[in-house]
């Protein structure tokens, strides 16, 4: 009997992480919490307001402050990096790039199939993650147990040992043959899921040089297309859904197979919207606005700016992680 999961707008964050042996993992004694990813940026997006700070931001910000590869990174910049994913979650590399799993023989456990010899199966459908049995062999087109993910838009197959090394470290090595993977998404998967923290860095700053160079279409048309090409590349498992709104209305939302994806959304539509996403020049924070002259996130800072500027001191000042708080996307004003 096969076992449907929708991820309908919803991500999922442990309230505590921790890096061990170079992978983010959920902290012993952490609990699981589930919330509307797309929330956080409709709450950013009220009327009244030309800027506002967007989910995205602070992925953008942290990648620029985050030295590649992890042992160039101070504890200082480890601390940071979990001090997001305790606000926000993993970025969901895995579920970004996995389409379907086929796990080695086991006896079925549902009342359907009890007793009988087969193969799980885990599929990605388009609201979430479709589980399955199969009874008997494995399809011919299979032949093995086995992982199959999209790279660049192509099929590649994995074995399951590698895919338990990549992203499940705390299956021991002489148990991953028969281990039977949870599936994405459920909250056994997020028990024992984990990203390794050169992969999260290394996907973090893909976004942030995809919005830097978008916001230079005017400037730098050669960064402008690489941006374009590296954004598109980071929302082609995203897909719009009708869904049927409390009015009786038919209205539209998004889903997406990781956190990655979601945020490059957003910071598509942004563009669209004809914003431009900056960094305070006084205090580093991200934020996308539609005034062409905006260069501060808010009145503090703008005053802060002004004064420094009448005593003959740079406009730029120093960001709260330490560095110069400079325009990283959108052109300059």
């Amino acid at each position: 009997m096969a076992e449907h999961f929708s991820a309908e707008n919803r991500w999922w964050k442990w309230s505590d992480y921790v890096v061990k042996r170079g992978f983010i993992c959920p902290a012993p004694g952490a609990k699981l919490i589930s919330y509307d990813v797309w929330n956080l940026y409709r709450a950013k997006g009220r009327r009244g307001s030309s800027k506002r700070s967007p989910p995205y931001g602070d992925l953008i910000r942290l990648s620029n402050h985050i030295h590649f590869p992890r042992k160039m990174m101070t504890c200082e910049q480890e601390s940071l990096i979990l001090q997001w994913c305790r606000r926000f979650g993993l970025l969901g590399l895995l579920t970004e790039a996995l389409v379907e799993v086929w796990l080695p023989q086991s006896t079925a456990r549902d009342s359907l199939f009890r007793g009988e010899r087969g193969h799980v199966h885990h599929e990605r459908v388009a609201r979430g993650w479709r589980s399955g049995f199969q009874v008997g062999p494995l399809p011919a087109r299979i032949r093995n147990p086995k992982a199959i993910l999209l790279r660049d838009g192509k099929p590649i197959e994995w074995t399951l040992g590698d895919l338990l090394a990549t992203y499940f470290p705390s299956i021991q090595k002489a148990k991953r043959a028969r281990f039977r993977m949870p599936m994405p998404l459920s909250d056994s998967f997020w028990a024992i899921y984990c990203e390794p923290v050169d992969s999260f860095v290394l996907r973090a700053k893909e976004l942030s040089r995809a919005v830097e160079g978008i916001g230079q279409v005017r400037a730098d048309p050669a960064l402008a297309y690489s941006g374009m090409e590296l954004l598109n590349g980071l929302t082609k498992h995203v897909r719009p859904l009708l869904v049927r709104e409390r009015n009786s209305r038919w209205g539209q939302t998004w889903v997406a197979p990781s956190l990655i994806s979601v945020f490059s959304m957003m910071a598509m539509l942004d563009c669209l919207k004809g914003r431009r996403t900056i960094r305070c020049q006084r205090c580093g924070m991200t934020i996308t606005t539609s005034n062409p002259t905006t260069l501060y996130c808010g009145n503090t800072c703008r005053w802060a700016g002004q004064k420094r500027q009448q005593r003959g001191q740079p406009v730029a000042g120093e960001s709260k992680l330490g560095r110069p708080a400079t325009v990283t996307a959108g052109g300059t004003a």
